[in-house]
């Protein structure tokens, strides 16, 4: 219809180590934590889908890709604040978050591999912060 829209591609980072250290109940309240965070911090209009894994993509709408790539560095930031309770222990994981703006004759897997691919240029570079 013309609007615009971008995929935002959030992997969790840490992930693994909650699940190797905690098991995976501690990885399935984190997994809930993440979840009620990005629905809370999107439109209703807006779509948020766990895409397998720790890896999640969110569908936004009427959004420009400086708009959509703000808005993955707020919710990088506050998924970054967010704790999971399980038996007692207090989790966190962090996030990367990449951005590809959806054009006209692209396939789903032509805008889930670039955004992928954004995700994993930001984590290497908020690693190597």
């Amino acid at each position: 219809y013309g609007t615009s829209a971008a995929l935002l591609y959030i992997d969790l980072d840490g992930f693994k180590q909650v699940n190797d250290a905690n098991g995976h109940a501690a990885g399935d309240a984190v997994l809930r934590a993440v979840s009620a965070v990005l629905t809370r911090h999107v439109r209703a209009s807006d779509v948020v889908a766990r895409l397998g894994g720790d890896e999640f993509g969110l569908l936004l709408w009427q959004l420009s890709e400086p708009d959509a790539r703000r808005k993955g560095a707020e919710l990088e930031a506050a998924l970054g604040r967010t704790t999971a309770i399980h038996a007692g222990v207090a989790l966190a994981v962090g996030a990367s978050a990449g951005v590809a703006r959806l054009l006209p004759l692209d396939r789903p897997s032509d805008v889930l591999e670039r955004a992928d691919r954004d995700m994993y240029a930001r984590k290497t570079a908020r690693k190597t912060r």
